[in-house]
């Protein structure tokens, strides 16, 4: 119906763009958010992981343009693991898998649903590319990092019971926003290079048949925090079991071939990783449960905000 409704953010996630919101009612009939549910029924979500390209898909939203329901439609043009940031490059912690499609995306559509052409949801917009270099460029995060993140929140957050009582100092908005929780995808802390180059895989002792690259930098807060982790120099050939090519690419289904990142930013919190390595020309394997690393600085001042400071070739501007 035309009835408007208010909510809250109760728990957010930078990294993914993902949120989720609460519907309250108003003080005078706390009892009246039931009537938002009436009739509503729950999407199916496509758990195969992301659809195939050239497949079906159309977006639903309320973008700039009109006040009514807006339904574009298109197909899959490409799967891909990239920073969330796309416009901005800002620090991440790590590519993740990726829809782009042809479907026009606007101000307005994200955080609508993209379903598949069985009624299924195969996403949620969140970005579209303007300018004279992009045209019917537009972005959906895939289902598997949305159940992700509601996982992650299930499974951090406080399971306390809250009452509408709450305390003298926090009301129950406060409570409430407290039981959820996010601290981020599991984070990539290393840097690498390609071993297409035959003299450096010569200087590394590198077999022939193997592929993979070569470490170059660890975050000195995962040597800290983790007793057995990658070093410099050590050389990753498998991870997951999934062969690791020269570039950091590995076969996501047939002939897409991806950057390697998505394996370890795609997973569950508390689900471990498993590196096949080259140390020192010794094969080892290394597993480790990754996790979020606290940043020196604040990646994220604030949500929807000017930053506050800028650095510039070690220079620091505020």
């Amino acid at each position: 119906n035309a009835r408007r409704w208010r909510a809250r953010a109760v728990c957010n996630g930078p990294d993914v763009d993902l949120a989720v919101l609460e519907i309250f009612a108003s003080e005078e009939d706390p009892d009246d958010v039931e009537a938002f549910w009436e009739g509503v029924k729950p999407v199916e979500w496509a758990v195969e992981g992301p659809p195939e390209l050239q497949s079906s898909v159309n977006v639903v939203g309320y973008p700039t343009g009109g006040r009514t329901i807006c339904v574009t439609e298109g197909v899959v043009s490409r799967v891909d693991c990239r920073n969330y940031r796309i416009k901005t490059s800002a620090a991440a912690a790590g590519n993740l898998l990726v829809i782009q499609i042809d479907a026009a995306i606007n101000p307005g559509n994200s955080g609508g649903p993209c379903f598949d052409d069985e009624g299924r949801v195969v996403g949620v917009a969140f970005q579209g590319l303007e300018g004279s270099d992009a045209q019917n460029v537009g972005y959906i995060i895939p289902t598997d990092i949305v159940h992700n993140f509601l996982h992650a929140i299930e499974h951090e957050g406080d399971d306390r019971e809250y009452t509408d009582k709450g305390s003298e100092k926090e009301d129950f908005t406060e409570l409430r926003a407290k039981r959820y929780k996010y601290s981020g995808v599991q984070e990539v802390p290393f840097r690498w290079a390609p071993l297409q180059n035959k003299s450096l895989r010569k200087l590394l002792k590198m077999p022939k048949e193997s592929t993979g690259v070569v470490v170059t930098r660890v975050s000195p807060l995962a040597s800290e925090r983790y007793e057995t982790f990658l070093q410099e120099n050590d050389v990753i050939t498998h991870i997951d079991g999934a062969p690791i090519g020269d570039d950091y690419t590995v076969p996501l289904r047939q002939d897409e071939l991806m950057n390697a990142d998505f394996l370890i930013t795609g997973k569950r919190c508390g689900d471990p990783t498993v590196f096949d390595v080259i140390r020192e020309t010794k094969l080892q394997k290394i597993s480790v449960t990754l996790g979020p690393l606290p940043s020196n600085v604040p990646r994220e001042h604030n949500l929807d905000c000017t930053p506050e400071w800028l650095v510039i070739g070690g220079l620091l501007f505020v």
